[in-house]
């Protein structure tokens, strides 16, 4: 059998370690899945319905949120879902009942990143539309047993707009924080009770205003 040079011998390691080295730092490429979650503090402004603020129904809402996106170069597209739990609005008085809001929101959103994914920093903005669903619950319990009710209202997030900076945590992993508003208009509400049966009705609502959710918050971005 041949001696192996110490100069060949000294080569191949020097080669494997520069191959496994490259692959363990190696950069996220500028094209692929993107998952975010996100998380902060949503403030109601503007108005449910006209003559109706938002805020007198809804208070502050913490959502969880999640995005699913592709990225193409510098542009991310994808859809996003997010439930929050919320308080009631300032009207609000539920007496000796329990009382509880909550919210759905789904829709499609596109981020553009003009640094890339190759930048230590990372700063985007977004545009979007969606649809939402924010419900006030309440239950009470009476001589008939326990009463429970929601009224939800139904609308359009007709536009979405987001700014952030994203941070790196590792070369598959950022996180940074983000300001998000959206200019939506509930078009229909719906009651629900139910009392020994269950009761349900909705409506369009005539008279139409307009919204928004402000939120600031985190989001955590994994480059798979």
């Amino acid at each position: 059998m041949r001696p192996v040079s110490a100069i060949a011998l000294a080569g191949a390691l020097t080669i494997g370690s520069l191959l496994v080295g490259g692959v363990a730092g190696a950069a996220p490429s500028e094209q692929g899945f993107e998952i975010g979650f996100r998380t902060g503090v949503m403030f109601p402004v503007g108005d449910a319905a006209s003559g109706a603020k938002l805020s007198d129904g809804f208070g502050v809402q913490f959502p969880f949120w999640v995005d699913l996106g592709y990225r193409f170069g510098n542009v991310v597209v994808g859809a996003y879902g997010q439930w929050a739990a919320g308080l009631t609005g300032s009207t609000i008085d539920c007496g000796d009942a329990s009382c509880s809001a909550s919210a759905w929101r789904a829709g499609m959103e596109v981020q553009i990143h003009p640094a890339g994914r190759q930048g230590t920093v990372d700063p985007w903005f977004s545009l979007g539309f969606g649809y939402e669903w924010d419900t006030l619950h309440a239950s009470a319990s009476s001589g008939a047993g326990e009463v429970s009710g929601s009224a939800t209202l139904h609308g359009w997030d007709i536009g979405r707009i987001g700014l952030g900076v994203d941070f790196p945590l590792t070369p598959w992993l950022r996180i940074g924080p983000f300001l998000h508003a959206t200019v939506s208009e509930f078009t229909v509400g719906s009651l629900s009770i139910s009392n020994n049966q269950l009761l349900t009705g909705s409506r369009p609502i005539d008279q139409k205003a307009v919204h928004s959710w402000i939120t600031l918050g985190v989001k955590l971005t994994a480059l798979p």
